[in-house]
């Protein structure tokens, strides 16, 4: 029984490196993604006045106006 439990085959060893391999390709491909299109340059400043705006959109009034003036619901 020369056999040790604790060795790693040479197999085993290939796959590790497969398996960390992989997983630093996909830590890299999300760090990346982060920086493309969640990076805090690609953020809007907002402050009070521009949400409101946004909100309170004379859009919304006019819709109704329009549904007003005709006297008729939209089909």
């Amino acid at each position: 029984m020369s056999v040790q439990k604790n060795s790693v085959s040479v197999q085993d060893r290939k796959l590790i490196i497969k398996v960390a391999v992989t997983l630093a390709c996909k830590l890299a491909i999300i760090a990346c993604l982060f920086m493309l299109f969640f990076s805090p340059e690609h953020r809007v400043q907002t402050d009070a006045q521009t949400v409101s705006r946004a909100l309170l959109a004379p859009e919304a009034a006019s819709i109704d106006d329009t549904k007003a003036e005709s006297g008729k619901e939209p089909t």
